[in-house]
């Protein structure tokens, strides 16, 4: 005689294999959290570095950004001893080639010394998960790439896009 319904095995049998499809899940967004998060910060970096680089060239005053490894401001000037016009911080730490973290944009929205073969800006570890973790910039252009597994951050060792 069956009566309707499900038995108390069946029900444990299903609960059990949720909570294995739920557990992978969570992983899963962990993983495309974090990823889409290191997107976000070097897209958001990128874009106010490119919008200073903008306002240099079209009010032909020079501009400065000044990054750190938790933190990046913006000048309205070449002068950096002033307060920033904004200052925003990282999530995740950044590294840099080069002496300093200071970059300047000359009147023509170039980026005076950039150095031989460049400079680039990358997300601290190298082994994130994200498709874009670094600038890498030249006088006169500025790209996102993707640092290389375990590779410096200088920009042989970066695949721009």
């Amino acid at each position: 005689m069956r009566s309707h319904g499900f038995s108390l095995i069946e029900l444990l049998i299903v609960m059990a294999i949720a909570g294995v499809l739920l557990s992978i899940a969570t992983l899963q967004f962990t993983h495309y959290s974090r990823k889409s998060s290191i997107e976000s910060q070097v897209r958001m970096l990128h874009g106010d570095i490119m919008t200073v680089r903008s306002q240099a060239m079209f009010t032909r005053q020079p501009r400065s950004v000044i990054i750190s490894s938790s933190a990046y401001s913006v000048y309205s000037s070449s002068n950096v001893s002033v307060p920033p016009l904004f200052k925003k911080d990282f999530k995740y730490s950044m590294i840099w080639n080069g002496s300093s973290g200071q970059l300047n944009f000359d009147s023509y929205g170039l980026l005076s010394n950039p150095g031989l073969g460049g400079r680039s800006i990358c997300i601290l570890d190298g082994g994130n998960p994200a498709a874009l973790d670094s600038i890498v910039l030249s006088a006169a252009r500025i790209q996102l790439g993707k640092r290389d597994e375990g590779g410096a951050c200088v920009a042989d060792d970066i695949k721009t896009r």
